[in-house]
């Protein structure tokens, strides 16, 4: 039920949401309007003499590229102070400055038998075999046991009431600013039909408690390692 819920909402993207190319201004984002000032500047000079060796042109570039070396500092400065309030900007930029966050391709990998593995599913599962033999080994000997909340003859999760108000609430705090996961489904698109999805919502998740199953769907996840 979850897999043709999906397969009709990529339809309909498909069908009904326009695709626009957003092209690149040129811009440089740390630029100041005194940098582009002197800049110009330094541009008209060396129109003026023709020669780079000038001292007219030797001074402003000079100034020019003081400046814009400045600017870029101050940029970057607050960047890095208002990195709890504006998260998106900063690794924005990172992402665009790093060689290693312009492509999400991973290539060709050795294993510990010196043998390459090219395929996505070898690959995913050497990550997998590094990635468990780095996890924290509990010692369960020491493990709290967790206190009972249900009450004797409880049905546990099976009282959660959904409803539509609970469902749009939380649909109204997804950030439109944020990339699909692993379902292709935008937050941006979701909140845009958040009326006519609701209902089915409610259906999906009312039909998950009362079967008792997790759908394949929901267990997908997009895993990018750091180099």
């Amino acid at each position: 039920m979850l897999g043709r819920f999906k397969s009709i909402l990529l339809k309909q993207w498909d069908k009904f949401v326009p695709v626009s190319v957003v092209k690149s201004n040129g811009k440089v984002p740390w630029m100041s309007y005194k940098a582009v000032k002197l800049v110009r500047k330094k541009h008209r000079v060396f129109s003026k003499y023709k020669d780079k060796d000038h001292l007219a042109c030797k001074r402003a570039s000079k100034v020019a590229s003081c400046e814009v070396k400045k600017a870029k500092y101050n940029f970057e400065r607050k960047l890095a102070e208002n990195i709890k309030k504006d998260t998106k900007s900063f690794y924005g930029y990172v992402k665009g400055r790093a060689k290693a966050g312009r492509s999400r391709s991973i290539g060709l990998l050795v294993n510990d038998q010196n043998v390459v593995v090219d395929s996505a599913e070898e690959m995913s599962q050497e990550f997998n075999k590094f990635f468990s033999s780095v996890f924290t080994k509990e010692r369960t000997g020491e493990v709290p046991e967790a206190n009972w909340v249900y009450k004797e003859n409880s049905n546990g999760l099976n009282d959660i009431d959904i409803t539509k108000e609970k469902v749009s609430a939380k649909l109204d705090k997804l950030r439109d600013d944020k990339a699909a996961g692993a379902d292709d489904l935008l937050p941006r698109f979701l909140n845009s039909i958040k009326k006519e999805i609701i209902s089915p919502i409610v259906m999906l998740f009312k039909k998950v408690l009362r079967e008792e199953t997790v759908p394949n769907h929901w267990r997908d996840a997009n895993v990018v390692p750091i180099f």
